[in-house]
């Protein structure tokens, strides 16, 4: 492994910018040495770095072209940003990120590009962002947010949209006012993962903050938050919005909502189940919530074993509150009869169920027994040209002689 630097600002592909006068290579750690290297072509590096090594100065930069992948761990340092994407295609960096102190890993300012962020992403040190995404493009992040400190993993503004695959967890933090994921001025974020706040005494500080007409959408579950957190998971103001399709959970102990809005302009969408904690803590500190129930949801509350007397004791049961769709102890339709609407109305039987009339005398049918019976008359009446199946008793005996066939037959040859 050996350190490469640049010695004037330029292209990547140009082997006159590096010291070596060759390209880096896969075991190399490469500095930007002060200058600024756009990276124009697919690279494979040990890491990147804008730190001080030896003769090598700190600062400089990195921007990243278009429809380029990068493949390095990214090493940034405190005060300087580290790499940008500006341009209209799509390129991909495969590294986990972390940040330092007043600076920003990747800066994202392409109106309609979009960058692949593949690897989790950990808010290590104090003031920095991770991921800045300052215009109206694309940022597609595959990996778990993970925050540990203060201030952003992810940072967005201008009607942009980040689609994030990956759980977002807050893991010992102890400063308040920050959130891993912040977004604002129109922005659409997409979670498909769990939303987990696990911080411990905290006065502010949440998972999702969104301001200002923006939306956010989730598939996954929300938890409120470990024990003391007193924080939210999601929280939106100003005009924002917030769907859920997954459970929304209250952990035991002195926690935050798992939901929040500050005022009444901003609104909720979720479909449950929705599950208290011990003591009765409820997950959502909400102004306008919409419940659009599933065929699996339900309320689950906490129950005590008090008889009713205050203060309540520790949780012993629960009790669910289940949506129409929800089928607790019911037939299925094909086992109910046909037409028959039940479970609220949410299901109709299939099972035909023929009436006494068309049963044989005495056979159950239904709630009773069949009146079918077989007449003389029903007999008699039959028409012999309805006796057709070949082989049966009906069939020969159209078939038998009779005192007028034989009759006909003697006059034949009379």
């Amino acid at each position: 492994m050996a350190n490469v630097y640049a010695i004037k600002t330029g292209n990547w592909s140009d082997t006159t910018l590096w010291n070596t006068g060759t390209l880096p290579t896969s075991a190399d750690d490469v500095y930007a040495n002060g200058f600024t290297v756009t990276i124009d072509q697919d690279v494979t590096v040990q890491s990147i770095r804008n730190s001080a090594s030896g003769s090598i100065v700190v600062g400089g930069d990195y921007i990243l072209d278009g429809g380029v992948t990068l493949t390095a761990d990214l090493i940034p340092t405190a005060s300087y940003n580290l790499i940008s994407f500006t341009s209209s295609g799509t390129s991909t960096i495969n590294s986990d990120l972390t940040a330092q102190d007043s600076m920003t890993t990747v800066t994202f300012d392409s109106a309609t590009g979009a960058l692949n962020l593949v690897g989790n992403n950990t808010k290590g040190n104090n003031t920095g962002v991770c991921v800045r995404v300052n215009n109206t493009g694309t940022v597609n992040i595959v990996g778990d947010i993970i925050f540990s400190r203060r201030n952003y993993n992810v940072i967005a503004n201008n009607a942009s949209t980040i689609n994030i695959t990956g759980d977002i967890t807050t893991v010992d933090f102890n400063y308040s006012g920050q959130h891993p994921v912040s977004i604002s001025n129109g922005c659409t974020l997409n979670v498909t993962g769990n939303i987990v706040h696990n911080t411990q005494t905290v006065t502010a500080g949440r998972c999702i903050y969104a301001n200002h007409s923006s939306i956010v959408n989730v598939t996954g579950n929300v938890y409120s938050g470990a024990p003391d957190s007193r924080q939210n998971s999601i929280d939106i103001l100003n005009n924002s919005a917030c769907k859920v399709i997954g459970s929304i959970i209250s952990e035991s102990g002195d926690t935050g909502s798992a939901l929040k809005d500050d005022v009444t302009n901003s609104y909720f969408e979720i479909t449950g189940p929705i599950i208290c904690g011990e003591y009765g803590e409820f997950p959502l500190n909400v102004n306008k919530i919409f419940l659009i129930p599933q065929t699996d949801s339900y309320f689950e509350f906490r129950d005590d074993t008090n008889s009713g007397n205050l203060p309540p004791l520790a949780p012993s049961t629960t009790t669910r509150l289940v949506s129409p769709g929800t089928v607790v102890d019911s037939p299925s339709p094909e086992d109910v009869r046909k037409g028959t609407s039940y479970s609220l109305g949410t299901y109709t039987g299939t099972l035909a169920v023929p009436l006494p009339s068309q049963v044989a005398l005495g056979i159950a049918t239904d709630d009773t027994t069949g009146t079918g019976v077989l007449s003389a008359s029903d007999v008699w009446s039959e028409q012999v040209s309805n006796i057709t199946t070949a082989g049966s008793i009906g069939e020969r005996l159209k078939n038998a002689s009779t005192v007028e066939s034989t009759g006909d037959q003697l006059e034949s040859f009379l």
